[in-house]
């Protein structure tokens, strides 16, 4: 079907009166990912609010932590098979007929909220030592002995929910791990390798439209640069030209990404 990954019995041949048509993205290791364009459907779909985790939580827990594991759950959504109502709208065209889903399809509208549900109840009473953010699942302990004592627990868990790991992307018994794009382990939290200088290019606001954007991410940021400190609205009204002061946030903000260097990092207590 245009993806090497894609399974025969993933799919089956449909007679539903739904029908997305299929879209081919290119991955950057060179491979195609198979997608579905769900906009129509997912515009009647009522939406499924469950919680994600906050990824600063998450991070802040690894970054203490002396050992850890990262596992990343083999095709992901494609492990949570669909009911028989879903599956004949999950169908998609492609040039040899209608075909439609048995599994958790990416695109789907509730698919995120549906996975991450999953793998909480996956994890429930564990919280203390893994953690998942979708199929990213992390162990991280204090010491070695604790360490495989977890990892034991947690891959009981999963074996009994009939999941699967993919083993190329497993990162075992290390002191650092790369989790959610950080560097993260003990006691330290490193922004990503490479990232810190995106920001320079990011144009100084002039509408407040843009404005938000900037300082949203200032704030995320600070959790690995503390030198940037939070900042209020620097506008006040639709469509307004940057002022001086708007100016003066972008420089506060912008001045500590651009000096980020590869020992930089936030520091647990």
């Amino acid at each position: 079907m245009g993806d090497p990954g894609y399974a025969t019995d993933g799919c089956n041949p449909s007679g539903s009166a739904w029908a997305s048509p299929v879209v081919l993205v290119p991955k950057p290791d060179g491979e195609i990912h198979f997608c579905v364009n769900y906009r129509k459907i997912n515009a009647v779909t009522r939406p499924d609010n469950y919680p994600m985790p906050r990824t600063d939580e998450l991070l802040e827990k690894l970054g203490r932590a002396q050992f850890m594991s990262t596992w990343d759950l083999t095709k992901g959504y494609w492990q949570v098979p669909l009911d028989e109502s879903a599956k004949e709208r999950s169908a998609f065209t492609t040039h040899v007929g209608l075909y439609e889903f048995n599994v958790l399809s990416f695109g789907l509208w509730n698919a995120t909220a549906t996975f991450q549900r999953l793998v909480d109840g996956l994890l429930a009473g564990l919280g203390d030592y893994a953690v998942a953010y979708l199929d990213n699942v992390a162990i991280f302990s204090d010491s070695w002995a604790e360490h495989l004592e977890h990892l034991q627990k947690v891959l009981e868990r999963i074996r009994e929910a009939g999941l699967t790991v993919k083993a190329k992307k497993c990162q075992i018994g290390l002191n650092r791990v790369t989790y959610l794009g950080h560097q993260v382990g003990q006691r330290t939290i490193n922004p990503p390798t490479g990232q810190s200088g995106c920001y320079p290019k990011v144009a100084c606001p002039k509408v407040k439209e843009t404005g938000p954007i900037l300082l949203r991410l200032g704030r995320i940021l600070q959790a690995i640069c503390t030198a940037i400190e939070p900042n209020r609205h620097p506008t006040d009204r639709p469509n307004q030209k940057a002022t001086a002061k708007c100016r003066s946030v972008d420089r506060r903000v912008r001045r500590p990404l651009t000096s980020l260097k590869r020992h930089s990092c936030l520091t647990l207590c």
